[in-house]
């Protein structure tokens, strides 16, 4: 019967061999990758403004949520018959906002696209429409076929705006003019002014993906900006509950204290 062989590592630099080295990427490798990436750049910058949003959402009910603590429920904690008016009335706030975000039409909607958080959703519902507009007009779509596709999938709100563009524009009207004249300002006020000049170009369809994607590298700046503030004041709201705990404990340590001394 035969001996089972011995198990050795490999030759060095092998797998298993005893002078085996982590490979090193190779700078040439990482341009070629890089270079491959090229071609998904809107992807990424719009995955990039999903993660910075995700944050912001992440700040904000962090606020929410300190400020339903402090104002709402620790008043209520003792109190023989607590008021639950205020605490409710915090809860219907939110779930206004979180149901009709996407299904607030009108033009009194219209004014609260400049106010957090509705602003931001217009912001990215806007990007993600142009970019893909932009895609479509370049692969050859006319606008107003492009336009009737965009709707079949879009929410409440962006059928509002498709809708009444696509009257103006099948009225004769160019991108940029039928956008003003819904009087909406999506997707953005500036951007309806560079697409009525624009769509009066021989190369609009490089023209339209270009403006997309600056508008798009233009957003994310923004909402950096703005999650950068939301997240200050989510820290600072965190080390005032710390502070206040700390405060607290402190307070009940004196009352047991000077009532041991007693």
């Amino acid at each position: 019967m035969s001996k089972p062989m011995p198990m050795h590592g490999g030759p060095k630099g092998m797998p298993g061999g005893p002078g085996m080295q982590p490979r090193k990427l190779d700078k040439k490798t990482l341009k070629r990758l890089l270079s491959y990436l090229k071609n998904y750049k809107g992807t990424i910058v719009l995955v990039t403004i999903c993660i910075l949003l995700s944050a912001v959402a992440g700040a904000a009910s962090s606020m929410f949520l300190q400020t339903l603590i402090d104002d709402y429920i620790t008043p209520m904690v003792g109190q023989s018959s607590p008021d639950f008016s205020g605490f409710i009335r915090a809860l219907i706030t939110m779930a206004v906002i979180y149901f009709t975000i996407g299904i607030w039409t009108g033009k009194v909607r219209a004014f609260f696209d400049y106010i957090p958080p509705w602003s931001l959703y217009k912001v990215f519902t806007g990007i993600s429409w142009l970019l893909a507009l932009s895609a479509l007009v370049k692969g050859g779509t006319p606008v107003s076929t492009a336009l009737r596709a965009l709707r079949r999938d879009a929410s409440r709100y962006l059928k509002e705006r498709i809708d009444k563009t696509l009257v103006y524009v099948n009225n004769g009207d160019n991108l940029g003019q039928a956008l003003a004249k819904t009087g909406l300002d999506f997707p953005d006020r500036e951007i309806i002014g560079d697409l009525k000049i624009y769509s009066e170009l021989d190369n609009f369809e490089e023209a339209l993906d270009k403006l997309a994607n600056d508008w798009l590298e233009e957003s994310v700046y923004m909402i950096e900006e703005k999650a950068g503030v939301l997240n200050m004041a989510a820290l600072l709201s965190i080390g005032g509950v710390i502070a206040w705990a700390v405060m607290g404990t402190f307070e009940m340590q004196d009352q047991i204290t000077s009532s041991m001394g007693g």
